[in-house]
């Protein structure tokens, strides 16, 4: 975690041990869920949709708790470098428990529309 997420800086590596349960128990979740979401007999468009949604949730939620954890040691909010970590978090913890299910977030349902880029000749 220090690796990923270090709010203060420069500090030693076990500074922010005493918040790795509380995110542990954030990722524990989220794996728990999508992987009872993986299981169930929805059709697939369905279910995906559903896990991409925890995905999102997930990434809120963890995001959240981070800039809760930040403004106890700083004053200084970083909502972005807080949700790309936990992305990365949830990735990371993902590949290390997953027994070959695959993540909700690597199967988009419904993706943006394709848009072709038309260039204008010079003038």
């Amino acid at each position: 975690m220090w690796a990923l997420w270090d709010p203060i800086g420069g500090v030693p590596v076990d500074e922010y041990r005493m918040y790795c349960e509380p995110v542990v128990q954030v990722l524990r979740e989220a794996v728990h869920a999508d992987a009872e979401l993986a299981g169930t007999e929805l059709p697939d468009d369905d279910a995906q949709r559903e896990r991409n949604a925890l995905w999102r949730t997930s990434v809120e939620r963890l995001t959240a708790l981070l800039a809760e954890l930040r403004a106890r040691c700083i004053d200084r909010p970083d909502v972005e470098l807080d949700r790309r970590t936990a992305k990365r978090l949830l990735e990371w913890y993902w590949e290390e428990t997953s027994d070959g299910v695959i993540p909700g977030y690597l199967i988009p349902i419904d993706p943006p529309p394709i848009r072709s880029r038309v260039e204008e000749p010079p003038t």
